[in-house]
């Protein structure tokens, strides 16, 4: 074999390795074999059932060798029955990563803590990463009855309220080479995942989850506000005012939350600063856990 086809050979076995530690060691990559995209179907994000992953990764250390797992009822552990038992109260909980725990172990996650505040209380937790309001309340509408739940509690910021681009994200992972982990890093660097006008975008997930409301006005909901709902505080107010109107209780929990989720401590997050670490989940659980116990008596 001569030099150049030794070096061409040195190549293609570098770039099989790159591609392989990629995929080992980015913490997205196992989470994405767990939930399904389907673009234009509403909730476009869904868990897949019986779905187990670990966390891995240099980029946030933090997250490695946690395990997470989807139940057989599609929900985060622990595994629940069908229905709640008699005397029981089921609270399912709607949010995007930071309500799911994105990075942290089973059990660690905020609902999961915040169940032990309840009384006769169970909590399933159904956030999914991704999720923006609209989802989350289409997700509710189908699986509240299904699963028995007494009441919803929807959980949204800021960030929760700009529509989830369901056909950028799926195409970081539906295309031909989607298993590279060289090509997965190559789409999400060139892929607009964010609208050009947030503020817009929010007012329309918000008329888009009212609407779903409307057409729902049995479903028992509660939007537990995590953070501003707007550029200011004129804009969160009215768009707080529009939920509220359409027959949604509100907790507006941004104060109780200060320090939390506003980035105040960096003891709460993981490296990046982007995914509450396990002592931010139990921070969110202690603040949270007695205006939700309030609106279930």
């Amino acid at each position: 074999m001569n030099r150049r086809a030794l070096a061409a050979l040195g190549l293609v076995t570098l770039a099989l390795v790159a591609d392989r530690a990629v995929i080992a060691l980015s913490p997205s990559w196992a989470w994405m074999d767990c939930f399904a995209m389907t673009p234009g179907a509403s909730p476009c994000i869904r868990a897949r059932p019986r779905c187990r992953a670990t966390f891995t990764g240099f980029v946030h250390r933090s997250h490695s060798n946690a395990v997470f797992t989807i139940t057989s009822l599609g929900h985060r552990m622990p595994e629940r029955a069908p229905r709640p038992a008699e005397g029981t109260r089921r609270l399912a909980v709607f949010g995007a990563s930071n309500v799911f725990g994105f990075g942290v172990r089973d059990g660690e996650d905020w609902p999961s803590l915040v169940e032990s505040q309840l009384a006769h209380v169970e909590v399933v937790n159904l956030a999914l990463p991704g999720h923006d309001l609209a989802q989350q309340v289409a997700l509710a509408v189908e699986a509240v009855p299904r699963l028995g739940a007494h009441h919803a509690l929807v959980v949204a910021g800021a960030e929760e309220l700009e529509p989830t681009d369901c056909r950028a994200w799926s195409s970081l992972f539906a295309k031909p080479g989607a298993s590279s982990g060289l090509v997965r890093a190559w789409r999400l660097a060139r892929t607009p995942l964010r609208p050009p006008d947030p503020e817009a975008a929010r007012d329309h997930g918000i008329r888009a989850a009212i609407e779903t409301l409307r057409a729902h006005p049995d479903l028992r909901v509660t939007l537990l506000v995590t953070g501003s709902l707007g550029e200011n505080e004129t804009t969160h107010a009215r768009r707080v005012a529009a939920i509220e109107r359409a027959g949604v209780q509100v907790i507006d929990a941004r104060e109780a939350l200060r320090g939390v989720l506003d980035g105040g401590d960096s003891s709460l997050w993981d490296e990046g600063g982007e995914q509450l670490n396990a002592r931010g989940h139990r921070a969110v659980a202690e603040r949270v856990g007695p205006p939700i116990a309030e609106i279930l008596r």
